[in-house]
């Protein structure tokens, strides 16, 4: 397992949720927009240009015009693609599976130079198709879910112990403050699938946070969704959630739900990318026991091959050491065991 960090410092390049694919694509359409506007408005060199990715700009044209506009004036717009260019080569060079340092190369870059224009002119891309990625290669493993599990195993609070995939399970203080039911049509509606539905009442308020990488330093991030409340026990679960201006989508599986953790195995689709991870969710206060730790080690080898611990990296986590803008500048490698690759 990758330490987001610690990769970062043998190559300058190195840990969401998930949730952050987004960040990632983002920045590769800036490039490309970059190389469609003209390089040398921006001062790129020719090797900076060569990108594993495509952009259809008579789609722009059509669909994102305006947002365009916007973002080719914005300074941060340009610190950001001159940064995200200089990832391209670790598409080619990259041997992890799902090319992970090229992902978080591309995650910082936006991370660091985010912008509202940037943000909604890619959105609008992604959202319009007007993108071709290059592939990475991953497929789901559709583990076998527990019979007897839910989001409801998810209700209330949780700190993440362990992340299996070295990019998005691995950053620091991984939260779930609250997962619970909502009798809300205005609140459940607030996400969208694709073709307009939309989550219906009652839903799952899932509030969680955890802290990101930037070029120089960490970023606390943090989002509440709505997840459907209508999924029946021992089912995968498939949600979709907003992530800066663009909508993304997950399916989860719960391989076991126990009293104080619970197994979850994750993959993350994005136009055409899959990225598989897990987590070890745990109960506040809790430390776990060895015997929970056997039990643990039987489920990942029996249902997926996996070896726990030495698979995933063990993440820093509690409020005495985690949740909070104010405590960004905190060690990042305390609690914490990895290996490098």
């Amino acid at each position: 397992t990758i330490c987001p960090l610690s990769a970062q410092r043998l190559d300058s390049t190195f840990d969401v949720q998930r949730s952050t694919q987004s960040n990632m694509a983002k920045q590769l359409i800036f490039g490309l927009l970059v190389a469609a506007v003209g390089a040398e408005k921006w001062n790129v060199t020719a090797s900076m240009k060569k990108g594993p990715t495509s952009m259809d700009m008579k789609c722009v044209a059509k669909h994102c015009p305006g947002k365009m506009a916007a973002a080719v004036i914005d300074p941060k717009f340009y610190q950001a693609t001159a940064c995200t260019l200089g990832c391209n080569k670790l598409y080619y060079s990259d041997t992890t599976i799902g090319k992970l340092h090229y992902q978080n190369c591309t995650t910082k870059c936006q991370l660091t130079y985010e912008s509202k224009a940037g943000d909604e002119f890619t959105g609008c891309a992604m959202e319009n198709n007007c993108i071709q990625f290059a592939p990475i290669n991953v497929t789901c493993p559709k583990p076998d879910v527990d019979p007897n599990s839910s989001l409801e195993s998810l209700k209330g609070e949780w700190w993440q112990h362990y992340g299996k995939n070295a990019l998005w399970d691995c950053y620091p203080c991984q939260h779930i403050h609250e997962m619970k039911i909502i009798n809300d049509t205005e609140f459940c509606s607030k996400t969208v699938f694709p073709g307009g539905k939309t989550v219906e009442a009652p839903c799952w308020s899932y509030s969680y946070s955890y802290d990101l990488y930037t070029e120089t330093d960490t970023k606390y991030f943090g989002q509440t969704w709505q997840l459907p409340g209508n999924i029946p026990k021992g089912k995968a679960i498939d949600i979709y959630y907003q992530y800066m201006g663009s909508t993304h989508n997950e399916t989860w599986y719960i391989l076991k739900a126990a009293e104080r953790y619970v197994l979850l195995v994750d993959c993350s689709y994005m136009s055409g990318w899959t990225n598989v991870g897990s987590i070890v969710w745990v109960r506040p206060n809790v430390d776990l026991n060895q015997q929970e730790l056997d039990e643990i080690s039987v489920v990942y080898k029996e249902k997926l091959g996996w070896d726990f611990p030495s698979d995933f990296c063990a993440d820093r986590y509690g409020p005495d050491q985690c949740d909070g803008p104010s405590l960004k500048n905190q060690n990042p490698f305390q609690n914490r065991r990895f290996r490098l690759i």
